[in-house]
């Protein structure tokens, strides 16, 4: 039996993964390593971080309203496990609750038409379970202004630098429906990315400077250079997901391999083409 350690905090750690999902007497005190007569006397602590009702049926699950949320952080925060907490599944669920898809989609309609609640959720998840990858990103980004971003656009510097964070992404990718929404998300990225950075292409102060049939040639190149540092950008991205299947036992189908191979679909070409407009 292993040491005890951190008191009610090693039986929370166990019920914040296994959210939403109950938890009975007996699997507690198989996933802390515990005898069954140590979850009863801990029961007691345990009565201020779990939804009584569950209780009462000798069942574990953790409260999810926001007053245990922030209680639950104090008790992770004095034991230096505030990271541990924020990428749990309790975590996770309970920030899926707060609608942030519709928040965003209000204030940016592109969005909005690309991306539905469940990918922003899966946005969400990715962000949580790879802080330090969201902490380098703001770190690389934060510098870019509107006036930089042409420049940075120029050498697709930023694009270069997003790629080792990417190979170091965590994804949990359990079988091959999973799989496909890391895949189609790719593709969303793409999608809006292309969207969104296109129109600042067209402006960029060396293409002001043409005219005619130059101006015209020039834009394409740089448009076709943006299409392939995103692309390569997010092969990175499409070898993590085919790294973490192969190793649950499962492979990636060729086909799926091309960023744009699965979105958007042939139904949803005249959506983008609004999106566009």
């Amino acid at each position: 039996m292993p040491p005890k350690k951190d008191g009610e905090l090693r039986y929370i750690e166990v019920l914040a993964e296994a959210y939403p999902g109950p938890i009975s007497h007996t699997e507690l005190a198989e996933e802390v390593g515990v005898s069954k007569a140590a979850v009863t006397k801990a029961k007691r602590k345990l009565r201020e971080y779990c939804d009584l009702r569950e209780l009462a049926y000798d069942k574990f699950v953790l409260k999810d309203d926001s007053a245990n949320f922030g209680q639950l952080a104090r008790l992770y925060f004095s034991k230096g496990k505030i990271v541990k907490l924020a990428t749990s599944n309790f975590t996770i669920s309970v920030l899926k609750r707060l609608n942030v898809h519709n928040k965003i989609s209000e204030k940016w309609r592109a969005y909005g038409e690309i991306f539905e609640k469940d990918d922003t959720n899966l946005f969400m998840e990715i962000v949580i379970r790879n802080l330090s990858a969201a902490r380098e990103l703001e770190r690389i980004t934060k510098k870019v202004n509107d006036e930089e971003m042409q420049m940075m656009l120029h050498s697709m510097e930023l694009m270069q630098q997003l790629r080792p964070i990417l190979e170091k992404l965590e994804l949990r990718i359990k079988d091959e429906g999973v799989m496909l929404r890391y895949l189609v998300f790719r593709d969303k990225v793409f999608a809006l990315a292309m969207h969104e950075l296109s129109p600042i292409v067209e402006q960029m102060e060396i293409l002001k400077r043409l005219d005619g049939e130059l101006k015209e040639v020039y834009k394409k190149v740089y448009l076709n250079t943006l299409d392939f540092y995103l692309r390569q950008m997010l092969n990175t991205w499409t070898e993590v997901i085919a790294q973490e299947a192969k190793k649950n036992g499962f492979n990636l189908k060729e086909e799926h391999r091309e960023v744009g191979s699965l979105y958007p679909k042939p139904k949803d070409k005249r959506k983008m083409s609004t999106v566009a407009a």
